[in-house]
């Protein structure tokens, strides 16, 4: 889709689009651990930063793991760098910032603006407490103004760091005063011969050197040892002669010289390395450092824009949940919470930052992994209340992802949206639901070493979606005044269940889309159809390109799905939150819990790593009024398990999925589909490429492989049906067991194949059918084995090519019938008490080279009208007019096929 106007069909308010930033990071070295599926932990790592001269040692846990997978905590110093140290200062203790408003000597500089007036001395007005401001809203000044942690009286970027914190960190700030009037004051400077931003800051420094050097009292911002890069603690540090953090902000919303006109905001205050200015006491300061922020277009200065820019600054933060649209190495966008998505669901950072910056420590029950499961369903109270969110490891990742569960009562002034409250049109857009928020984490599971998360993690979270995946189909697309005249996508409301590669309400729609362009009159103008590809790009980490729609429409209902909006008055509208009884994520559920997949973008076949089948769920077992004594919503009972491998409902599986052991299963068995149930191994209906394959199409066939060692069972009278072209694979080692009256049905193109060293077997009554699909079971294979009364069947356009062992139980009644237009090729195959049958338009190849056995019971028998193609050269023992039967009709002369 190449829209001339807008990139996405995604709603974007002026709000919205200052965030398409880009930051200035730097690196740090690094160590991830990863989990195997019996729950082995593993270490890589990398080279530390040798400039690590002043390290404060800090206890961590170190998990130690022995071979059988048991996990202990194992406590020691580790005296390396963490990431609660912070990367431009340590996110705790007592700071205290400098904002210098900046301003342009040329006309441009003095154009009208809303909320800034053109006087040359004049900040921003919310800043600006003598014309009526209110510069608490934004940042206090004082310690004394914070209250209790939990009671915020506002939200206030300094109010949200404390509570974020937990009250560990108080950030205050000054506006730049004129320190021979002590009045705040912006300093001017002229455009000419600029050509950055970086030359803007050492102009407006050094203007601040030319008239105040030696008058102004730097040293009140010089508390700390700058840039701990991770290496230290810097919050009880002392003074090193650069100021700790410092903000210019000017005064520019269009062109101003030759200054670049797409950049917003940056993480970094650079430009004058090597300027220092004379503070009071004759003391000299410089930033070479860069500990600070430019904010190029001040007009906008709203909480939401800082905490974004500060976490990149703060923590190497990469942008996830569809920040700047980066989808690196991923094909997904996810909205979320957090840092990088401030406001949209809520105006709160997410559980893994805080415990990231070190503003939490996860309590050891709630740190949950495959060799530490709970015994009993878990207590999950408001997060922000608490602050006691569950962190779970999924097995078969390396390095280690994990599943976070936030509970979120929206009881907490920050657990609100900042923006979205309406739509264009005035209506209101609903609040997302109070409940547990669940959502996949792959950035780091550990503190220690921190890598640089920028060019390593982006697009590494994923939000659940409670009422799970599914195929969307997009309908028409328009221009709506509702979302701003924005082209919005409208969606079927019915969809297809794609529990394991579909989308969700709060994710987007990615395919290869007509192509308009806004015109006046919030209408649309028609521009191209689709182009045969789906526009992506995957190496830019400021700003990314997945072409989509998101879920904001739904029929004619809007539903805001996209900003996890909920009524559930308007049909279509669902519940992104947990908050039901038996509601849950696992196998059995839609959504499942599965570790995001990397993106292999390159031609000509690209595709999604495989999904590793595991078998963890989690289920919310009970609910009740918070019993902690602050009234803070709801508290869940929640169950958490590693070994729930059974499938209890139908299921529709699509993707390239991979079935593994999973350890101490109640059964022996890694899958189980229950009595009854369907699984459906399908051709997922939701894009999975962006070039399309040689049929046209953005969706690569899905397939199933059994592991080696692993087992796949079906209980009495349940049922897989591989379709679509699929194709299910039973590797050597690995084993497929149908008990009575279970089937397994091959059809539409798709295929069964069983290697030399793997077995599937048939219970009494099980039925394996074939049709339009193939099965083959390469030489050597322990091949089928056939209980009692079981059959397999080849119909119309079906294969069974089979080169292994055919064995039946003894005395039993087994069949084979090779119906209409189905085929049966017999190369090197051993048919011990089998029927065969070649039913009229059936048809029975045994090739050259063949050598086939039939003993006991076995039986081969051609009926009229059904065909046999047997090459001169191939070897049929134990065959007489008993057991192999056919008429001069049936034999098919001049070669097989």
């Amino acid at each position: 889709m190449k829209l001339t106007s807008l990139k996405t069909f995604v709603a974007l308010e002026t709000r919205l689009l200052l965030l398409l930033l880009s930051g200035v990071f730097l690196l740090a070295s690094c160590k991830r651990d990863s989990l195997s599926a019996s729950g082995t932990t593993q270490h890589s790592t990398a080279v530390a930063d040798s400039a690590a001269a002043d390290v404060e040692k800090e206890a961590s846990v170190v998990a130690s793991v022995s071979a059988s997978g048991q996990k202990a905590a194992v406590e020691k110093a580790f005296s390396g760098p963490l990431s609660s140290n912070g990367k431009v200062f340590t996110p705790k203790g007592e700071i205290r910032f400098l904002i210098i408003f900046a301003g342009f000597n040329s006309a441009e500089g003095r154009a009208p603006m809303d909320l800034w007036s053109a006087d040359s001395t004049h900040i921003l007005n919310i800043f600006d407490a003598e014309r009526g401001g209110d510069p608490a809203s934004m940042f206090y000044s004082d310690n004394k103004q914070f209250g209790v942690v939990g009671q915020p009286a506002n939200k206030s970027i300094s109010n949200y760091l404390y509570e974020m914190s937990g009250g560990k960190l108080k950030v205050t700030a000054d506006v730049f005063k004129n320190p021979l009037t002590g009045k705040a004051e912006r300093i001017n400077i002229s455009p000419q011969n600029l050509r950055n931003w970086e030359q803007a800051n050492r102009r407006v420094l050094e203007q601040i050197k030319e008239r105040f050097d030696g008058k102004f009292n730097w040293g009140r911002y010089d508390q700390r040892t700058n840039y701990p890069n991770y290496r230290f603690d810097n919050s009880a540090s002392g003074p090193d002669g650069e100021p700790d953090y410092v903000i210019i902000v000017y005064r520019n919303n269009n062109k101003i010289g030759s200054l670049p006109t797409n950049f917003h905001a940056s993480s970094r205050l650079s430009g004058a390395g090597d300027l220092k200015i004379r503070g009071t006491g004759n003391k000299m300061y410089s930033f070479g450092k860069g500990a600070g922020f430019t904010y190029a277009k001040g007009f906008y200065f709203e909480p939401s824009l800082f905490i974004h820019e500060l976490a990149h600054e703060l923590f190497d933060c990469p942008h996830y949940f569809a920040a700047n649209y980066v989808t690196w190495n991923r094909f997904f966008l996810s909205n979320g919470i957090g840092m990088m998505k401030h406001g949209e669901l809520t105006s709160s950072c997410n559980a893994w930052e805080a415990w990231y910056l070190g503003w939490l420590n996860l309590k050891p029950s709630y740190d949950i992994t495959p060799a530490r499961v709970p015994q009993k369903p878990i207590v999950v109270r408001d997060y922000l209340t608490y602050r006691e969110p569950i962190r779970v490891a999924i097995p078969h990742t390396n390095p280690v992802q994990h599943l976070w569960i936030e509970n979120r009562q929206r009881v907490h002034l920050f657990d609100e949206r900042s923006t979205y409250h309406k739509d264009n049109l005035g209506n209101i857009i609903p609040e997302p639901p109070a409940g547990l928020y669940l959502y996949v984490e792959d950035m780091a599971p550990t503190r220690e070493n921190p890598e640089p998360l920028v060019y390593k993690r982006n697009n590494s979270m994923r939000l659940l979606h409670a009422a799970g995946n599914y195929d969307y189909t997009v309908q028409k697309i328009a221009a709506e005044e509702r979302i701003w005249c924005n082209l919005v996508g409208e969606l079927s409301p019915l969809q297809v269940t794609n529990p394991m590669s579909g989308t969700n309400d709060i994710s987007v729609v990615p395919g290869d889309y007509t192509t308009y362009k806004k015109v006046p009159n919030c209408s649309a103008e028609f521009l191209a159809g689709p182009n045969n590809i789906i526009e992506y790009n995957s190496s830019n980490m400021n700003t990314g390109k997945l072409e989509h729609v998101t879920v904001l429409k739904k029929g004619a209902n809007f539903t805001y799905g996209w900003w996890g909006a909920y009524d559930p008055k308007v049909p279509g509208s669902t519940s992104v939150a947990f908050n039901q009884v038996g509601q849950g994520a696992g196998l059995s559920y839609n959504p499942p819990i599965l570790p995001l997949q990397e993106y292999h973008s390159s031609s000509p076949n690209p595709g999604l790593s495989p999904i590793y089948l595991n078998g963890l769920s989690v289920k919310i077992v009970g609910k009740r009024a918070d019993t902690g004594g602050k009234k803070a919503g709801e508290e869940y009972l929640v169950e958490v398990r590693y070994n729930n491998v059974d499938i209890s409902v139908n299921q529709r599986f699509t993707g390239n999925i991979v079935q593994q052991k999973v350890p101490d299963t109640p059964h022996g068995y890694d899958i189980n589909l229950k009595k009854g149930i369907t699984l459906t191994i399908d051709k997922s209906g939701t894009a999975n490429r962006h070039l399309p394959t040689p049929s046209k199409e953005f969706i690569n066939p899905t397939s199933y492989t059994v592991e080696e060692g692993s087992i796949s069972h079906q209980e009495r009278n349940s049922a897989v049906v591989v379709t679509n072209g699929s194709t299910f694979t039973v590797r050597n080692g690995a084993s497929v067991v149908l008990e009575e009256g279970a089937s397994f049905d091959v059809k539409a193109g798709s295929s069964l194949v069983v290697e030399p060293e793997a077995k599937f077997s048939l219970g009494a009554a099980g039925v394996l059918t074939i049709h339009h699909g193939a099965v083959r079971l390469d030489k050597n294979s322990h091949g089928l084995f056939l209980e009692k009364n079981s059959k397999v069947r080849v119909q119309e356009n079906g294969q069974l090519v089979l080169a292994g062992n055919l064995k039946a139980a003894p005395g039993g009644s087994v069949e084979l019938m090779v119906e209409r237009g189905g085929v049966l090729e017999l190369r090197n195959a051993q048919a011990v008490n089998y029927r065969i049958t070649i039913r009229p338009g059936g048809r029975l190849v045994i090739p050259a080279v063949a050598n086939i056995s039939l003993s006991s019971y076995g039986k081969i028998n051609v009926e009229k009208g059904g065909k046999i193609c047997l090459h001169p050269s191939a070897k049929v023992t134990g065959a007489n007019a008993k057991n192999l039967a056919y008429n001069s009709d049936s034999l098919i002369k001049g070669g097989c096929l």
